[in-house]
């Protein structure tokens, strides 16, 4: 670690970033990108992600493009109806349509995308461009500057986009359902990318990142008129009833992985205050009391002939239309487990005292 002059006491101030750090730093981005990258690999399906979201989102309206100008004409890549269908034919399982909306000449540009079939096509496409960037960067980069610091540029992942979104998988929400939830942490350690020192003037504030294991308990509920009602005893898919007996009721006892990233700021030697962005995933599928499929012929009416409360909450959407609940239709989605996002704002209090490192002679 090195030193340098500062009004500090002890007249020495810490320097963080180091050239040790500097050859660590961009390492680790890459393998945080080469992870994320990978996990949402193994999440597709026909290079359809759990989200709806195919791999590489703005590049299949760049291939559509080109498949409908081979096939027909240029003007039919600007034909919605004609994209969506080919779309849908060709990544079935999308949830929406990209479209064509790049001027003419532009064609040209990807006229030739459409040679490959869509997943190899994007695969070769990712490929060439990033060896272009790579090339073109290696030209205008300070000498010494090695091609881990170009490729650790967050610029890279983000306009991959969708390549990353499955990362993030959307969290769903559904009317009426509350959950108890309670967590602990049982283990959460931050890295700070500044110096923080409480007591120190000049090493007050620093950005982090975190990661950690945490367990919590979870139990969804939902109002059924004025009334309460627990979920997971009702075996909302069928969970325990005697026409599904290999259907078992879910754990309310979870494992999470909680992502953080925040700022702190020393308030003094012994207090700071602190906000954060969460992001948790976990081992469940159930937070919502949604995973599976409907099973309507799990709930028996009551004696007098009507619904019981069971069924009339495993498929609420007889309130805003026709049922859609029929047997064995998709319900959730058990490919892919829940996650969870939040914010705090808190003051933590410091165990021990920070004390001026001694100088290096």
């Amino acid at each position: 670690m090195s030193t340098i002059k500062s009004r500090r006491p002890g007249g020495y101030r810490l320097v963080w970033l180091t050239p040790e750090r500097l050859a660590i730093y961009p390492r680790l981005f890459v393998l945080v990108y080469a992870i994320l990258i990978g996990v949402g690999l193994l999440q597709s399906q026909a290079a359809v992600m759990p989200s709806g979201k195919p791999i590489g989102y703005d590049f299949i309206a760049f291939w559509s493009a080109s498949w409908l100008a081979l096939a027909g004409t240029p003007l039919d890549a600007y034909s919605a109806a004609l994209v969506a269908a080919l779309q849908a034919h060709t990544l079935p399982g999308l949830s929406s349509t990209a479209e064509w909306i790049y001027p003419p000449l532009f064609l040209l540009m990807v006229l030739p995308l459409a040679l490959l079939p869509y997943l190899p096509s994007y695969l070769l496409f990712v490929a060439l461009t990033l060896a272009v960037y790579g090339a073109v960067l290696r030209k205008w980069a300070p000498a010494g500057l090695g091609l881990i610091w170009l490729f650790a540029f967050p610029g890279i992942v983000i306009n991959d986009e969708h390549l990353k979104n499955p990362h993030a998988p959307a969290m769903r929400m559904m009317k009426d359902v509350f959950d108890r939830f309670r967590e602990f942490d049982i283990l959460h350690n931050h890295f700070n990318f500044f110096m923080f020192q409480p007591g120190f003037e000049d090493f007050r504030f620093t950005p982090y990142v975190g990661v950690g294991v945490g367990a919590f308990s979870y139990d969804p509920y939902a109002y059924l008129g004025n009334q309460k009602y627990l979920l997971r005893p009702l075996g909302t898919e069928g969970q325990g009833s005697s026409a599904y007996p290999f259907l078992k009721t879910y754990n309310p006892i979870g494992v999470s992985v909680p992502i953080t990233l925040g700022v702190k700021y020393a308030l003094s030697e012994q207090f700071n205050v602190f906000a954060e962005l969460m992001y948790r995933f976990t081992n469940t599928d159930y937070l919502d009391d949604v995973s599976g499929v409907y099973a309507p012929d799990a709930f028996p009416t009551l004696p007098d002939g009507t619904p019981s409360p069971a069924f009339l909450l495993q498929d609420r959407s007889y309130e805003t239309g026709a049922p859609i609940g029929i047997k064995d239709r998709q319900r959730g989605n058990t490919l892919q487990t829940d996650v969870f996002a939040g914010v705090k704002l808190g003051i933590s209090f410091n165990l021990q005292t920070y004390k001026c490192p001694k100088p290096i002679q």
